[in-house]
């Protein structure tokens, strides 16, 4: 057998070598044709292995590659992200996936869920570092690429990949907020970990464009006033985190077998280095979720995790309810404002810790004084104003207990055989229901609520009055008053007598209050305009020879500040040719004569100081143009805001378009009536602005 293989090869060779030496250009030309079919077939089949469909050739690739054509990357091939950048990569690559798809072929096992990886050097070929320095904002929060890829956040270096997650809930390469939450919402035991500034008492550290005006229950609520004053978010925002992202061992089995490793300590930097920044995987693989949410009405107050961590369950029910609005009898429910606005009890009751952390109160759980809670939040003066509820409650608690124990005399008074009338019952229920709602502002300490608490003392002692009339004959109920809730009564305590800014001017409430007789609500707004100031028949008194002390710039600062070109947003100052020559009486002579001021009556005193010139056309031709600037723009800041609104219905963040319409708004009322005829230049740009803002704030829409 030997020898006859041997003489087989032997003659084979010869075979091929007298082949060779007759056919030599034949076999050159034969294997060069082989090595061009070879290298065209083999760079043709490179680049259908570079495409997606061959990719989702394997069934088990279907959710990735469905997921991959609805996303953001669909016009991106799989291999640019899924292999490093370069030739080379690319044919590794290909030869390691090669060999992982034969052994699945040959075994017929496939993994139930795949794996891959990619590299920052991928993600940066298309996104490099330059373009990644400016701020993004990421469902309503800023944030900077630069700081978590640049800096090592919590010792731990990340990658790409980190954040932005291969499948999301069926969305590929999709940022989940869940992996934020897990870093940025750490217990406060891993200080050590982190820099300070992570922790939640940082709140503006990503929510950095926060809404100027909100609207709560209808009504307005100064949000950029408050944040001004420094008031910790959490005082509002109560119970806005859930879990504490614990990593359970228990989650290492499900990737781990091998005894020996997990038998070992590991430290949190090596665990990390390992899983984040060496390998990817997922957050949520082995920490439990933390969530950060906002809570929305009706879940308010969380009275669960702000109180009953101290108190019985059943303690403080009648403050509570209190603060609720909600129990009284023959009264609709009326939650307090700072209720609706998520101001939990220990915002007020519990002092504040004066260093930024995670704790919103010390550690030594000292009560405040609760006036200093309303200054704290408010501002100078609010603590009288909680003094003055606790006085009128007092007063008025008094008078229902007196006028309860009258009624409740005249039933005890009733004889015996009377008491079987519907009359006595009906008393005897009047009655109780009058008591339960005095026992409530007094077990519910009526200061937590004072309109509530004023509505059910008023009832209270109109049943007590209407028991009484069923008992004694010919008694007429008294038509209960209590206290009327109007500025004075319960808020503003002596502001009759107090002097306030109102614009340039000083004003005196009390020539106005006390003197004329004026009503609050003559000049103040109320409801969702509750604090404005309008300006109604001030010409009446300070118009003409007899207006005193007050300039025409103390009240008219819009048109001042148009005819000295300033005040505008987005736009430089230009004052009046006419800002050093004239003053607003020599144009506005008819005021000066305590006559109403008309156009032609102003255009009159043009034509005598330039009767040549025909001024009085000019003015006439200024008018017009003023007339324009806000012509359309209206309704441009209209649809804006409609834009806006279906935005924010769609949770698209649309904070600083609703920033930059309210710059609009601030505009257009610095041009509004006919001011821009006071300086016509200046009222062009700033009309010109004032239409940037508002196309810029359509533009910040996210599209998408």
């Amino acid at each position: 057998m030997y020898r006859a293989m041997r003489d087989f090869l032997t003659a084979s060779l010869q075979a091929v070598s007298s082949g060779y030496q007759k056919h030599r250009k034949g076999f050159w030309a034969f294997s060069g044709i082989c090595f061009v079919l070879f290298i065209i077939m083999g760079a043709f089949a490179y680049k259908i292995s570079e495409t997606p469909a061959f990719c989702s050739l394997c069934h088990n690739m279907k959710p990735y590659v469905d997921s991959w054509k609805v996303s953001s990357h669909n016009m991106v091939t799989c291999v640019a992200c899924h292999y490093k950048p370069g030739f080379l990569n690319h044919l590794r690559g290909k030869w390691t996936d090669g060999q992982v798809s034969l052994v699945y072929f040959v075994t017929g096992k496939t993994p139930g869920k795949f794996h891959a990886e990619i590299s920052d050097e991928s993600c940066l070929q298309c996104h490099p570092r330059e373009k990644l320095k400016d701020d993004r904002i990421f469902k309503s929060v800023r944030f900077s690429h630069s700081n978590h890829l640049e800096q090592l956040r919590r010792g731990k270096k990340l990658r790409c990949t980190t954040c932005h997650g291969q499948i999301v809930q069926g969305k590929h390469l999709t940022v989940s907020e869940s992996d934020c939450f897990i870093c940025h919402f750490k217990p406060e035991e891993d200080k050590a970990e982190a820099p300070h500034e992570l922790y939640l008492s940082r709140c503006t550290l990503c929510h950095k464009d926060l809404p100027e005006e909100i609207y709560i229950q209808g009504r307005k609520f100064y949000h950029g006033r408050y944040v001004g004053y420094g008031i910790q978010c959490q005082v509002c925002h109560v119970d806005i985190v859930q879990g504490d992202g614990k990593a359970d061992w228990k989650k290492c089995v499900e990737c781990h077998s091998e005894p020996e490793r997990l038998e070992t300590r590991y430290t949190s930097d090596i665990l990390h280095r390992n899983h984040v920044t060496e390998r990817k995987v997922e957050c949520y693989r082995c920490h439990q979720e933390i969530q950060h949410r906002m809570i929305k009405a009706p879940t308010l107050v969380n009275f669960e995790q702000s109180c009953l961590v101290c108190h019985a369950r059943r303690q403080h029910m009648g403050p509570r309810e209190m603060y609720r609005g909600t129990g009284g009898i023959d009264v609709d429910d009326q939650p307090s404002r700072m209720y609706l606005a998520n101001v939990d009890c220990a915002s007020c009751h519990m002092h504040q810790e004066t260093h930024p952390g995670t704790d919103l109160f010390s550690e030594d759980g000292l009560r405040m004084d609760m006036g200093q809670a309303c200054i704290r939040c408010h501002g100078p003066g609010y603590d009288r104003m909680l003094q003055r509820w606790k006085e009128v409650m007092a007063r008025l608690e008094n008078d229902t207990s007196q006028r309860i124990y009258s009624a409740q005399q005249a039933l005890y008074g009733v004889k015996q055989e009377e008491k079987s009338r519907a009359g006595y019952r009906y008393a005897q229920r009047l009655l109780s229901e009058a008591r339960f709602n005095f026992s409530f502002v007094l077990n519910g300490r009526g200061h937590h609520n004072i309109d509530y608490a004023l509505r059910l003392l008023t009832i209270a002692n109109r049943k007590a009055e209407e028991a009484k009339s069923l008992i004694i004959a010919g008694y007429v109920p008294e038509n209960i008053t209590l206290v009327e809730a109007n500025c004075t009564s319960l808020c503003h305590a002596d502001a009759e007598t107090k002097v306030v800014k109102l614009r340039q001017a000083a004003f005196p409430h009390a020539d106005h209050v006390q003197d004329s007789g004026m009503a609050c609500m003559e000049c103040h707004g109320g409801g969702q305009d509750h604090g404005i100031t309008y300006f109604k028949n001030c010409n009446t008194c300070h118009h003409g020879e007899g207006a005193g002390e007050v300039s025409c710039q103390d009240c008219h600062t819009e048109v001042a500040d148009i005819f000295a070109g300033k005040s505008g947003i987005g736009v430089k100052e230009i004052p009046s040719a006419m800002m050093d020559t004239m003053n607003c009486t020599d144009c506005h002579t008819q005021v000066v004569e305590g006559e109403p001021t008309t156009l032609k009556g102003i255009a009159g005193t043009c034509d005598e100081c330039h009767p040549e010139q025909n001024y009085s056309r000019l003015v006439m031709q200024w008018r017009k143009e003023a007339a324009g600037f806000l012509g359309g723009m209206e309704e441009e800041l209209k649809t804006a805001s409609a834009l806006v609104e279906r935005a924010s219905i769609k949770k698209i963040n649309t904070i600083q378009s609703r920033n930059l319409l309210i710059r609009a708004e601030q505009n257009m009322k610095l041009l509004g009536g006919f001011n821009g005829l006071h300086n016509i230049e200046y009222a062009k740009a700033l009309a010109k602005a004032t239409r940037d803002l508002i196309q810029e704030a359509v533009r910040q829409i996210p599209k998408r």
